[in-house]
């Protein structure tokens, strides 16, 4: 139990373990990164903010020419600094970003949105170059029926090269976004506000790169990795961490109550004596009999009810039959009929098919056959009777519907 417990809460320990975030700033004049750390609600303090001395030619115009060689860099400056650094989040140029506007009906699901969306962006491009896309809704939107999106792109390999360089780092690629939202997002923080003269001299210069860093607690509202997808993959992964932990202290407190009645049970059973235990078995005994006796009495009952109410409803429907039966009918004389169960058998003459049929149409009409004989059923022969009038002579079967 004590493991158990002991489980449980490490399960909760490891949600507060300290989290460490790079912001990578590839900006169109230098390289920067900003280093956060805190715990997985908040930023608390700044490890590291300064520019990179990279190699020529690993940054081009704000983007990654090298990325297996910059990740495996990265990776080492952590390393030999001691930095235990989780998330990656990097900026994009605007330089690489196309804006477009495109309206939509607003009943569309959010697959179906991205699909359209992805469509109109990639007809649009003349080149033809695969993109990568991420959108918002207007504020404003101009018509009721339709929702207006603000849709902006940058080019696949872009996002596949950060990716890549995210690899060769051991990174977890958490935001690609634009460098301006990344900048906006640092002047509204508020973190630091009370060790701002400490602070704004470290961070002077790294706006970009802080806010990039700071996206590992504040979602970006643009981002050109698969964020949505990531999103409803962790509120999944939260809820059945809580159902686990749920489940773990259901199951304990299950045994803590099983353990506490056995317990229990074994100080009455102790305090009993043999003859009041014989006779406790007894009575139950006896008890079981009845209940077992009754039950048997009880659908006995019901089975009989049941065949009653089922004959009561077959005597309807045969009453019924014989009722039309008695009836005259013109041009039609019945010889013979039979029943067997809810099996029909009838044999009769009549003057003409027409007869026939029009006595079928008669009969067929009532709503206690499972299957209405129709007049293609017949078997019409005919032949001369006994007074030498020529009849058609016929046979047909008929079924009761069955009894419920």
């Amino acid at each position: 139990m004590h493991a158990l417990f002991r489980g449980i809460g490490s399960s909760l320990r490891w949600r507060q373990r300290p989290r460490i975030s790079v912001g990578l700033d590839l900006g169109p004049e230098f390289t920067s990164w900003v280093i956060l750390c805190g715990s997985q609600a908040d930023a608390s303090s700044v490890v590291c903010a300064e520019r990179l001395a990279l190699p020529l030619g690993w940054v081009e115009a704000g983007r990654i020419a090298q990325p297996t060689e910059m990740g495996l860099w990265l990776r080492q400056t952590l390393l030999e600094r001691g930095w235990a650094a989780e998330v990656l989040s990097i900026g994009v140029d605007d330089a690489w970003i196309t804006s477009h506007r495109v309206n939509l009906a607003q009943d569309l699901t959010q697959d179906d949105v991205l699909f359209q969306l992805m469509a109109e962006i990639q007809a649009a491009r003349p080149d033809g170059a695969e993109v990568t896309i991420d959108y918002r809704v207007a504020p404003q939107q101009a018509s009721a029926a339709e929702l207006t999106y603000e849709v902006q792109s940058v080019p696949r390999t872009l996002v596949n090269e950060a990716q890549q360089l995210a690899r060769a780092a051991r990174l977890n690629l958490v935001s690609l976004s634009p460098r301006a939202q990344a900048s906006s997002l640092a002047q509204q923080n508020k973190t630091w506000d009370a060790e701002s003269a400490l602070i704004a001299p470290l961070l002077a210069g790294h706006d970009v790169a802080l806010g990039l860093a700071l996206s590992a607690w504040t979602p970006a509202q643009l981002n050109w990795l698969p964020h949505r997808d990531t999103a409803h993959k962790a509120a999944r992964l939260g809820w059945l961490r809580q159902a686990s932990v749920c489940g773990w202290v259901g199951v304990s407190l299950a045994i803590v109550l099983v353990v506490t009645l056995d317990a229990m049970t074994d100080a009455l059973q102790a305090k009993l004596t043999e003859s009041t235990r014989l006779a406790g078995t007894r009575a139950h005994a006896s008890a079981q009999q009845a209940h077992a006796q009754l039950t048997r009495m009880a659908q006995r009952a019901n089975a009989q009810a049941n065949w009653l109410s089922g004959q009561r409803r077959w005597q309807a429907s045969t009453l019924d039959w014989h009722h039309l039966l008695a009836q005259p009918a013109p041009g039609v004389w019945v010889s013979h009929l039979a029943q067997k169960g809810v099996q029909w058998s009838v044999h009769g003459e009549a003057l003409s098919s027409h007869h026939a049929q029009q006595w079928v149409q008669g009969w067929a009409a009532l709503d206690i056959w499972a299957k209405p004989p129709q007049l293609p059923a017949l078997q019409l022969t005919q032949t001369v009777s006994q007074q030498g009038v020529p009849v058609w002579q016929f046979q047909l079967e008929a079924e009761l519907k069955e009894v419920r």
